[in-house]
């Protein structure tokens, strides 16, 4: 993975993990309402009906709907409606594990990092805090006043570890 798209990964990690929580919800929504309409459109091809007459010459034969809508349910029908709520699942499935792998690639690397180097890469990297308030940050959590050069080599210390374990 080049170092840009790490950059372009870690930026974007807040936005993926809000996004994550949507989808996850919205597909558990998307999928019960499948499952509804599908629930509503068997029973209203099984609900008993008025005998059809073929219409083949000389025929008067009766038609045998049961057979017809066992079949296509057992064929696993599924009306246009459903079919296309079920495209819409899947193209959100989709996002969602596109997402959800950046989401872990992200804690993977934070997880590999010392406590001041992860909170620098939140704070400055993913947050995008000024420098001017990093340091105050900086000092409020750890108790110690520093530069911005020395905040700025542990960012690229800490960034140099996370391009080591994306490569």
């Amino acid at each position: 993975m080049t170092r840009e798209r790490v950059d372009e990964i870690l930026r974007g990690y807040r936005f993926d993990v809000g996004r994550c929580g949507h989808l996850a919800q919205e597909i558990q929504m998307l999928e019960q309402r499948a499952a509804n309409m599908h629930a509503d459109d068997v029973s209203a091809l099984v609900s008993p009906k008025p005998q059809q007459i073929t219409d083949m010459p000389r025929g008067t034969a009766i038609g045998n709907p049961t057979e017809k809508f066992g079949l296509m349910l057992a064929s696993g029908y599924s009306s246009d409606e459903v079919k296309a709520l079920e495209a819409d699942i899947a193209a959100r499935q989709a996002e969602y594990r596109e997402r959800r792998d950046r989401v872990v690639f992200v804690q993977s690397w934070l997880s590999g990092l010392t406590e001041r180097e992860r909170w620098m890469v939140e704070t400055q990297v993913i947050d995008a805090v000024f420098w001017k308030d990093v340091g105050v940050q900086y000092a409020a959590r750890f108790g110690e006043n520093v530069s911005k050069d020395t905040l700025k080599r542990l960012r690229d210390r800490a960034m140099d570890k996370v391009y080591a374990m994306a490569e």
